[in-house]
Parts: C-alpha cells; sequence; structure tokens
C-alpha cells in the first residue's frame, strides 16, 4: 500500500476546515434565530446544555473557539498538515470548554483524542507522571463544574462517559482480531519524490527510523554534526513533521523509498564540497 502521509493528513485538515466553517455558520444563524425569536439573548437547547435551569447564556465562548478552529485549520490546510501539537491542543481545549459547557460524550472523546496526538508526539516521554496528572485533575476540574446544573447532571454526564468507555473497550476487542491481522500484512510505503530526496537523505532518515543519533550518523557519514542536522530539519518539513520524536511517531511502521532513481549527475544537497563517496 503506497500512502503519502502529508496528503493524507492535507486531506484530514480539510475536512476539519470545512467542518467547523459549517459549524461556525449554524451558530451564528442559531443565534440570530434565537434573538430575533425571542428579542433576549437566547439558550442553547441541546442535550449538552442544562435546559430547564438556563444556567449558560448563549456560548459566545463556543462560537469563538469555533472561529479559531476555522484559522487553525485553515493554518494546518495551507502549511503543516501534519502538527500533532495543533491537533491535540486544539482537541484538549475543545474537550475541556465542552464538559465544562455541560457535554459529557463529546468532550470526554476529544480527551481521549487529545491524550492520543500527545503521545504521538512524545509528550509523555519526560515527566509522564505528572503531565498525566495534570491533564485528569483538568478533566475532572471540568467535569466537576457541572455541579452548578445539580448532582442528578453530573451523576448522568460521568454515566454517559462510564457507558462511552465501555463501547469503546467492546469495540475494541470486537475489531482486534481484524487490526492484528491488517498489521500483519504488507508494511505501508512511502514514496519520496526525488527532487526532494536523494539518495543519501533515504539513508539517513532510514538511520534515524532505526534508532541511530545524529552524532553516529554524522561520525559515520564523514559531514559535520551542524550540517547533518540543517539537512534533516529540512527533510522533516518536506515530510509534514517538526522533528524527530514526531518523525518516529509517524513513520515508525512506513517503509521510506525513493520514488525513481535520482537524474545521473544531479547534485546532492548533502554532499560535502569534494566528497567523491557513494550516496
Amino acid at each position: 500500500m503506497v500512502i503519502s502521509q502529508r496528503h493524507v493528513w492535507k486531506i484530514i485538515s480539510g475536512i476539519g476546515f470545512v467542518f467547523m466553517l459549517l459549524y461556525l455558520v449554524s451558530n451564528i444563524v442559531f443565534s440570530i434565530h434565537i434573538q430575533a425569536e425571542f428579542h433576549q439573548l437566547g439558550y442553547i437547547q441541546s442535550e449538552l446544555y442544562h435546559p430547564e435551569k438556563k444556567s449558560f447564556p448563549l456560548p459566545l465562548a463556543l462560537m469563538i473557539m469555533n472561529l479559531l478552529g476555522v484559522l487553525v485549520f485553515l493554518y494546518l490546510f495551507i502549511f503543516n498538515p501534519s502538527n500533532y501539537y495543533i491537533y491535540g491542543g486544539g482537541c484538549l481545549a475543545y474537550s475541556l470548554m465542552i464538559l465544562a459547557a455541560g457535554g459529557s460524550v463529546v468532550g470526554f472523546l476529544l480527551f481521549l483524542l487529545a491524550c492520543a496526538f500527545a503521545n504521538k508526539c512524545g509528550f509523555f516521554e519526560k515527566g509522564g507522571k505528572y503531565k498525566w496528572f495534570i491533564l485528569i485533575f483538568l478533566l475532572l476540574l471540568a467535569i466537576g463544574s457541572q455541579l452548578r446544573f445539580g448532582f442528578d447532571y453530573i451523576f448522568l454526564s460521568l454515566g454517559a462517559i462510564m457507558v462511552t468507555l465501555f463501547l469503546l473497550a467492546l469495540a475494541f476487542f470486537l475489531f482486534l482480531p481484524e487490526i492484528e491481522r491488517f498489521r500483519s500484512q504488507e508494511p505501508l510505503v512511502s514514496r519520496l519524490p526525488p527532487a526532494d530526496f536523494t539518495r543519501r537523505d533515504l539513508l539517513w532518515l532510514q538511520r534515524i527510523q532505526a534508532g541511530e543519533k545524529y552524532e553516529a550518523i554524522a561520525a559515520e557519514q564523514g559531514v559535520a554534526l551542524s550540517t547533518l542536522k540543517n539537512r534533516v530539519r529540512i527533510l522533516f518539513e518536506r515530510l509534514g513533521v517538526q522533528d524527530r520524536t514526531m518523525f518516529l511517531a509517524a513513520y515508525a511502521h512506513v517503509a521510506l523509498i525513493l520514488d525513481a532513481p535520482a537524474p545521473a549527475g544531479a547534485p546532492d544537497p548533502a554532499r560535502k564540497p569534494g566528497d567523491t563517496s557513494g550516496g
């Protein structure tokens, strides 16, 4: 199976942009409709909020978040579609806001997604226990804020979250054989365009995939460590990742190959002047 990580995430960011834009427009239309009908500040009448007590006014904060979401997805689509840091931060902010506003299932699912992105970024590699503690504390704080709606409401919210966890676990074990079968099939392949990657670039990326340190690669290849790091940074940008951690997370199980041999006599931007060794 041939994939392009950047193209996949570009599609995802594009879909996210469209959805957030539609959601923002629907919120604006809804608020105009409510104000025209009641001639006063309206209240959201949905399962995300407590309709009887009307404790949450027209969600200006939610509209602002939606606007920021539109701008963020537009930035991702144009510049960096596979930035896990932005995806994770956005999911966390959105989840806490929804939970604090009275939501349960959607907010909790977004929280899990934020944790998944954080794990992909290597966020928990250093000080993981403390970071997990902070995240769980924020989650409980957001859920606890629902006490203003009453104990019955927060119990219903916690019940919905527990049911969601059970269903997710059930779905995971149900599809576990198919997941294992898929993982055992032919590995994913990412073809690197020869216009942007050389044979030496490919070699360096493959050695980074294997866990080798920059110092060891530079010493073996006979290049300065700064030269190697600068070139690898450029390669990461072309692959749509920000750093080594994101590269390893995104391409850990992906075979990198050159799409076609580099043209004969083409200059190698990673080669030192006067270096006649093979790429």
